[in-house]
């Protein structure tokens, strides 16, 4: 190699940064072998297996997770590791996607989360007024808004949970949606009015209403009492927005005041009713919770990007014109150089 490397004329030859390479790894392989046989007892080296391919592969990967960008950062690096390692798990491991973040939440002692949410959650009940929280009973609108919100939120829980027992806890059987239209009464041997009925039906029973139970619906009705409380005192609602463990806080919070306000009787029973298998409510309950209150604040931050929408357009809308307008006004105004 060396020889042939001062004989090249420049066309028949590889080029400067081929020969370097050949040269390191022919003269970098026979002593790679003798360190394995000798030193560490191999019986064979398969040579073939030293190789970079692996590396360039996994480095064409980060580039092509990147948008096939050749210039990646160490930003963009990491990110495609952990969308790597996520197909990975999904592909290889059969990993449930509701543990996925957990998986990828950073290492947290238990013990010191569990004394972290504890703190906060005194924190949130020398805040609040605890006596009022479950008195200030909601309006008919909300009664049945909470429960369709509660079917849903039993829908999702029976398809996870397993104990059949469990099940009857949260949902009822289905029922037959009773649907009347004007003059009922009098047309209703009319093929016409029933088929409007079973198309009507049909629109608003897509996958299957699911009808939660009584004790799912007041269950969901206490927990949004609750949030309603904490939402209108602004001093306890930025105080559980900044926490680090949020869901953790809120259920603790309302599972500490179910058990220590002795008016609160109905909560209270509710925490001791098992399923005919055993299994108490009181776990139900807390997954519950937590998937309402992901429902609440998702709705609470749509209403604040709402307003922050809204400001931004009165403030385009300044003299009457409409934002786009203002945006060509400006543009004619503006110096063409």
């Amino acid at each position: 190699m060396h020889t042939w490397r001062e004989q090249g004329n420049g066309e028949n030859s590889l080029t400067r940064e081929t020969f370097i390479a050949t040269i390191q790894s022919a003269e970098a392989i026979p002593e790679v072998v003798k360190y394995l046989t000798e030193e560490k007892g191999l019986s064979y080296v398969l040579t073939g297996k030293l190789q970079s391919d692996p590396l360039e592969r996994r480095f064409s990967w980060y580039r092509q997770l990147s948008g096939a960008n050749y210039y990646v950062s160490v930003r963009q690096v990491l990110e495609a590791e952990k969308n790597i390692r996520l197909q990975s798990l999904i592909k290889f491991s059969k990993i449930n996607i509701e543990d996925i973040p957990d998986i990828f939440r950073p290492v947290e002692n238990d013990y010191s989360k569990e004394l972290a949410v504890s703190k906060d959650c005194k924190h949130m009940l020398m805040l609040l007024d605890t006596e009022k929280f479950f008195y200030e009973r909601q309006g008919d609108e909300d009664n049945r808004i909470m429960y369709y919100i509660s079917g849903g939120v039993a829908r999702s829980l029976c398809k996870h949970e397993k104990c059949q027992d469990c099940k009857e806890l949260l949902i009822k059987e289905n029922q037959d949606v009773v649907v009347r239209f004007d003059n009922d009464c009098l047309l209703s041997d009319c093929s016409v009015v029933k088929s409007k009925k079973s198309a009507f039906l049909d629109q608003i029973n897509r996958g299957g209403l699911t009808y939660p139970s009584d004790l799912t619906h007041i269950s969901s009705l206490c927990i949004w009492n609750f949030y309603s409380a904490i939402l209108e005192h602004k001093e306890a609602m930025a105080f559980l927005l900044n926490m680090s463990h949020t869901q953790e806080v809120f259920t603790q919070t309302f599972f500490t005041l179910a058990e220590e306000c002795q008016e609160l009787k109905l909560v209270e029973n509710m925490m001791v009713i098992m399923c005919k298998s055993g299994h108490p409510f009181k776990d139900i309950l807390k997954i519950l919770s937590k998937k309402l209150f992901n429902a609440f604040v998702k709705n609470f931050g749509k209403e604040i990007n709402s307003q922050a929408r809204l400001q931004k357009r009165r403030l385009h809308n300044e003299g009457g014109l409409s934002s786009s307008n203002v945006r060509k006004v400006k543009k004619l105004q503006s110096d063409k150089s």
